[in-house]
């Protein structure tokens, strides 16, 4: 096995981290709005969507770490063999299959997986398997396949 690194591919899953982002900076306003009583003056206000902002990226920063991708190649002997032990792989961690033709699959996490997981994506070539996905499961793939 090696580690692919595929320049076109984003590093972080930026969509979670913004989600995350957006999320955290709502849900501290929406507290802070309504357990403090300075809600009615303007420096409050600022001070409110000041400290939501900073709350924001800090779990927004943390989120991206938390959402790293990675990309690998494995070399397989047996086409069919080595799908099932991926299918089966997947299925345990939590994705379900979501759509795939002869070169490609892509699976997708289910709410146990994780949120933030985002897709798997396996493209296959003749005896080599590049897979791409969240660097916490793709580390757990590397271990157990």
């Amino acid at each position: 096995m090696k580690e692919n690194i595929n320049p076109l591919e984003p590093k972080y899953n930026t969509q979670a981290v913004l989600i995350f982002f957006l999320f955290t900076f709502l849900l501290w306003v929406i507290v802070f709005y309504l357990a403090f009583p300075f809600k009615a003056s303007s420096t409050g206000m600022l001070i409110l969507l000041f400290s939501g902002l900073i709350m924001g990226a800090f779990v927004g920063t943390i989120a991206m770490f938390g959402t790293r991708r990675k990309t690998i190649k494995i070399s397989f002997s047996n086409k069919e063999e080595f799908l099932d032990k991926i299918n089966v792989f997947l299925f345990q961690v939590g994705y379900t299959k979501d759509f795939n033709t002869d070169n490609f699959l892509s699976y997708k996490p289910s709410f146990r997986a994780g949120i933030a997981s985002g897709r798997i994506n396996i493209t296959l070539n003749k005896n080599e398997a590049t897979i791409s996905g969240a660097k916490k499961i793709i580390m757990i793939l590397e271990k157990n396949i």
